[in-house]
């Protein structure tokens, strides 16, 4: 229908008439060779064509098969979506209206297709008699094709049918999908110096990266196929030391991934001031050390100990004692004790985080305090040049302890311990003592009947007490006085 059937004969023999019966109850005697008809319905018709002259005739029987009328192709599409090279490409046509279409397709990379067959709206009205055209409005159908490469392929369809031609152009996208990426994990670094993060990708075609660190200014992107990336921090885009979540985000037509690691920016620590200072002594607290290098302190108590760095963020401290003893901790300050004897030490310190670490040591000295000074003259008046004999004790003598002996009365001075005592005191008298000895013992005889206030300072590097004690002279006695009676 919607069309005309165009018969042509060829015969032998002179001055033929020609015979059509279209098998539609309609006929044609005709002298030309070509007989047109256009049916009213659809069908197959019996066809008979008959040639005669006057002498003979000879026919043909045939089919003519009609098909519905046709209905124009309106509003071709077509579209597919992005694919996995491993993959078909699957196409989807669709046209607003139309019959009895065939397509041919141009993939873009060399190939060839057709779609689409004779009378196909046949198929739609098995009763060969319903007109209804609904079945053949938004009309929907599915191509598949493999490329063999990535790219992005120009696609050209062009459909037609008795009455109408269109076509299509549109652009088939194939790529690799992202595979094995790999965002590493990336030692702490040191803030403000160069520092790249990098990553790796084994395949993915066109795939956009996008890296963002949270709290920093990094946000960068950029477009790779097959391989990583990488991007550089400076001391502009991660302004202070601190953890970060760094996030890889990756993105194809076909595939995405998302990475993230977390990443420690410190400040490192260069210089440290390593320093001793007395907790309790005699002399107070606080105090940097005793002796010409102040490093000298009273075995008895602890020591404190400083490590102050320069700069430095997340610090841990590590404290080796000399003795032994090791420590750790996350404040520049801690005491220790050592044992209460007299000894050298070599303790250090090592302050460290994860981007960098410094040493210090310094040499200690510990020596014993004077300890418990007492003062004893027997506890009675001694008679006026008469010996008194006193007796100074101690707990403990001391290292290298120094005794000054004032008698009170102007005249006993006395200085006892070692050499170095000697010129402690020059105006005293010296008297040679060992460090070890639990007492010393020293006569002395007052010239006067008096109290005397008789003071001991014992005195070394570490130490010093003072201790002050009363002894009393009486006059001699009188045993036979001469008294001499006088009177009238």
């Amino acid at each position: 229908m919607n069309g005309t059937l165009s018969v042509h004969v060829s015969v032998n023999g002179t001055d033929p008439q020609y015979f059509y019966d279209f098998g539609d109850q309609t006929n044609l005697t005709l002298r030309q060779s070509i007989g047109n008809h256009s049916y009213t319905t659809h069908g197959e018709y019996a066809l008979n064509i008959t040639v005669f002259n006057f002498i003979s005739r000879v026919s043909l029987n045939s089919t003519a098969k009609v098909c519905k009328p046709e209905i124009p192709l309106a509003a071709l599409s077509l579209t597919s979506p992005a694919t996995n090279l491993s993959d078909p490409v699957e196409f989807t046509m669709s046209l607003a209206e139309g019959s009895d279409f065939e397509c041919l397709f141009d993939f873009g990379d060399g190939s060839f297709d057709f779609f689409g067959k004779s009378c196909y709206n046949l198929t739609y009205f098995a009763d060969g008699v319903t007109t209804d055209r609904t079945p053949f409005m938004n009309l929907q159908f599915k191509a598949y094709h493999n490329y063999t490469e990535v790219g992005r392929y120009e696609v050209y369809v062009n459909c037609s049918n008795r009455i109408s031609k269109i076509n299509f152009t549109m652009y088939a996208v194939v790529q690799k999908p992202i595979e094995d990426l790999v965002l590493p994990y990336i030692s702490p670094k040191i803030r403000g110096e160069n520092n790249p993060i990098s990553w790796t990708m084994a395949n993915g075609t066109n795939v956009t990266f996008h890296l963002e660190a949270e709290g920093t200014k990094i946000n960068y992107t950029s477009m790779k196929t097959d391989t990583g990336d990488s991007f550089l921090t400076t001391g502009s885009n991660i302004d202070s030391a601190g953890v970060y979540l760094v996030k890889l985000q990756a993105q194809n037509e076909v595939s995405e991934a998302t990475r993230s690691i977390t990443f420690i920016i410190q400040e490192n620590v260069t210089q440290v001031s390593f320093n001793t200072w007395t907790t309790i002594s005699d002399y107070g607290s606080n105090i940097k050390g005793f002796g010409p290098d102040k490093n000298i302190f009273p075995c008895e108590h602890q020591v404190n100990f400083t490590a102050m760095p320069d700069k430095g963020t997340s610090l841990t401290y590590l404290w080796k004692f000399g003795d032994g003893t090791v420590k750790n901790s996350s404040v520049p300050t801690i005491t220790h004790k050592y044992a209460d004897i007299e000894a050298e030490y070599w303790p250090n310190v090592t302050v460290f985080n994860l981007v960098s670490n410094v040493t210090m040591s310094l040499r200690l000295k510990t020596e014993k305090s004077v300890l418990g000074v007492t003062v004893d003259d027997g506890g009675r008046p001694v008679k006026v040049n008469r010996t008194t004999t006193f007796t100074l004790g101690f707990t403990q003598f001391g290292t290298r302890t120094c005794v000054r002996m004032d008698m009170g009365d102007g005249r006993g001075l006395f200085v006892f311990g070692g050499s170095h005592c000697q010129t402690n005191a020059p105006k005293f008298r010296y008297i040679s003592k060992a460090d070890d000895i639990g007492n010393i013992i020293q006569p002395y005889t007052y010239s006067t009947v008096d109290e005397f206030s008789v003071i001991v300072n014992a005195t070394n590097t570490v130490s010093h007490l003072t201790h002050e004690y009363k002894s009393v002279t009486l006059a001699l006695s009188c045993f036979y006085p001469n008294a001499t009676l006088l009177g009238e």
